[in-house]
């Protein structure tokens, strides 16, 4: 197979990798004609390299487009598709384990790892990108763009949108983020699904039970249950984030050690011989 060497200013191909790449439209649109009718199809490519036969391929207009590549600088070159397979991917297993596991002890310790990190990356969201868009005059282009990035970064701008309606303002984004009782990733939904997974754990008479993490994560809760946002603003909000996240911090650390106990037991030597000797 012949094709135009790589353009001035592109990567070029990589000898290991097999890497070929091909420019020529025409060459490419008979590659996937050869390939039959993708329309509606669901197509796995291998190796997308500058992403020339991808191109033809969506041409085609498949149903879904999968692209596996082991060269990186893909990745760096357009990382938005690789981003989006991991957000739908994550979406896809949280939706089937939803659906299809045991709302046992396996779950409520998927529940809980779940929500105390969407937890700990809201709070760290707010904390890197709110402090810049209160300093911006509500209502302006800079501050409307900052705000609906940092709802973006949460995948709740449209929830937001739904609950305040044109009403995008600075304060109503932090109050939202933080002490929304509907939104699954505002921190005190969050909070309220951690405590209820470790509720249902701890009726597990085998395992220890979880008496400080469920305090600590019970007065999180409690904190952000009666606290009025506008105090917070008032006050130092990034000195607040920050022993926030302390705190949600030093719980998962008493989760870790209440059910993932890594130490290792070593038997006494005089009790292994006397068994073996048995």
């Amino acid at each position: 197979m012949s094709g135009a060497p790589a353009r001035p200013g592109r990567y070029r191909p990589v000898k290991r990798l097999g890497q070929h790449f091909l420019h020529d439209p025409a060459i490419l649109r008979r590659i996937v004609a050869a390939a039959g009718q993708l329309e509606g199809a669901t197509v796995l490519e291998v190796g997308p390299g500058p992403g020339g036969l991808t191109r033809a391929i969506l041409a085609a207009r498949p149903a879904l487009l999968v692209a596996i590549d082991a060269d990186p600088r893909s990745i760096l070159r357009n990382p938005d598709p690789f981003f989006r397979q991991i957000r739908e991917g994550s979406q896809a297993f949280q939706g089937i384990t939803d659906a299809t596991l045991s709302h046992g002890e396996a779950f409520e310790f998927i529940e809980l790892g779940k929500y105390h990190e969407r937890a700990s990356q809201t709070i760290r969201i707010l904390d890197v990108k709110f402090a810049a868009a209160r300093a911006l005059p509500d209502g302006s282009p800079e501050a409307t763009l900052q705000l609906i990035a940092m709802l973006k970064s949460c995948s709740a701008f449209e929830p937001f949108r739904r609950a305040h309606a044109s009403q995008l303002q600075a304060w109503r984004v932090a109050d939202f983020l933080l002490l929304h009782r509907e939104f699954p990733r505002a921190v005190a939904f969050c909070l309220q699904h951690c405590l209820h997974a470790l509720q249902n754990l701890s009726g597990d008479t085998s395992r220890a039970t979880p008496v400080h993490s469920l305090r600590l994560i019970g007065r999180l809760a409690a904190d952000l249950e009666y606290v009025d946002i506008h105090d917070l603003l008032r006050g130092d909000f990034h000195a607040y984030l920050l022993d926030l996240l302390a705190r949600l911090d030093a719980a998962g650390d008493e989760i870790t050690r209440t059910f993932f106990n890594t130490q290792v037991i070593l038997t006494d030597p005089r009790q292994q011989q006397a068994q073996q000797q048995q």
